[in-house]
C-alpha cells in the first residue's frame, strides 16, 4: 500500500518513466533475495510418482462428479472474477482521465482488499446464510456501479469493494475444497484450479477487449455484471447444497441404545 501511494505521488510530481525506473532497484535486490533461498527437501522424503500419473489422478479428481467438482468451478468463477479486477481496474480511471495521483491509492485499496480478505472469512463460516446473500447483493451492486460510473472515487470504491469480498469467499471456498481431498493431492488440484483460471481467463480477457473496443469502457464492465452475476448463482446453489447435506445429517434418527442387562448393571 506504501510503495504503490508513494509511486503515484512520484508520478505525479515527477513523471511515470522516472517513477518506472525507480523499480529496476527493487527487482534487482528481489532477484537476490530469491538466490539465498534454499528450496526444501521435506516434499522428497516419499518416492518420486511419475509424472503422467499424477497428471491423470489430478484430473480423475476435479472432473469427478459431485460437491468437489462444483466447489472447483465456484473457485474458479471467483479467482476469474478477481483476476479480471486486478488486470482491467486501471482501464477506468484512463477513461474516465483520472489524475496520475489516483492510480496509487486505486491500486493500495485492490492490494488491502486482497489481504484483509481473509479476516471476513469467519463471518462467512459462521453464519453463511446470512453472509451469502449480503457478499452477492454488494458484488452485483459494485459491478453494476461499473457501468455507468462517472466518478473516480466511486469507481475506485466499487473496484475495492469486489476484491475484499470475492478474496474472503474464496478462503471459505479454498478450506472447503483442501477438506473434500487428501493431503497428497492438494498441490495437485489447487494447482489445476489455477490452470483452469488462466485457461478461462483468456477468452475472458479478449472478449473484455472487444467490448471495451466497440462499446466503451462502461460497455465492457457488462461483462463483469454477467461474470459476478454467474459466480453469485453458484454460490447460493453451492449454499444450498451443504445447508441440505447439514439438515439431512442433523435429522438422522440417533442409533436405539443397546438393551442393558439389569442384573449385570446392578453388579
Amino acid at each position: 500500500m506504501s510503495s504503490a501511494v508513494a509511486g503515484s505521488g512520484l508520478a505525479s510530481l515527477t513523471s511515470t518513466r522516472f517513477t518506472y525506473f525507480l523499480t529496476v532497484p527493487f527487482a534487482v535486490l528481489s532477484i537476490g533475495a530469491l538466490s539465498r533461498f534454499n528450496e526444501p527437501h521435506l516434499h522428497r522424503a516419499d518416492d518420486p510418482k511419475p509424472l503422467r500419473g499424477q497428471i491423470a489422478t489430478t484430473y480423475r479428481t476435479i472432473i469427478k462428479p459431485g460437491q468437489l467438482r462444483h466447489i472447483i468451478i465456484t473457485t474458479v468463477l471467483c479467482a476469474l472474477l478477481l483476476q479480471m479486477l486486478l488486470e482491467f481496474g486501471p482501464l477506468w480511471l484512463v477513461a474516465l482521465a483520472a489524475p496520475a495521483f489516483l492510480y496509487g491509492p486505486q491500486w493500495a485499496g485492490l492490494m488491502s482488499a486482497v489481504g484483509l480478505g481473509g479476516m471476513l472469512a469467519g463471518p462467512a463460516i459462521r453464519r453463511p446464510a446470512i453472509v451469502m446473500g449480503t457478499v452477492i447483493a454488494v458484488m452485483l451492486g459494485s459491478a453494476l456501479a461499473l457501468t455507468t460510473g462517472d466518478d473516480p472515487i466511486v469507481v475506485i470504491t466499487a473496484q475495492v469493494l469486489s476484491p475484499l469480498l470475492l478474496v474472503a469467499v474464496s478462503t471459505v471456498l479454498t478450506r472447503q475444497l483442501h477438506d473434500q481431498i487428501p493431503s497428497a493431492l492438494r498441490a495437485g488440484v489447487t494447482s489445476g484450479v489455477g490452470t483452469l483460471t488462466w485457461i478461462g481467463f483468456l477468452p475472458l480477457a479478449i472478449a473484455f477487449g472487444l467490448l471495451s473496443k466497440h462499446s466503451g469502457i462502461d460497455g465492457a464492465a457488462w461483462l463483469l455484471v454477467a461474470t459476478t452475476a454467474a459466480t453469485g448463482a453458484s454460490l447460493l446453489r453451492l449454499a444450498a447444497a451443504r445447508h441440505t447435506a447439514t439438515a439431512a445429517h442433523t435429522t438422522q434418527p440417533l442409533p436405539s441404545p443397546a438393551p442393558v442387562d439389569l442384573v449385570q448393571a446392578r453388579n
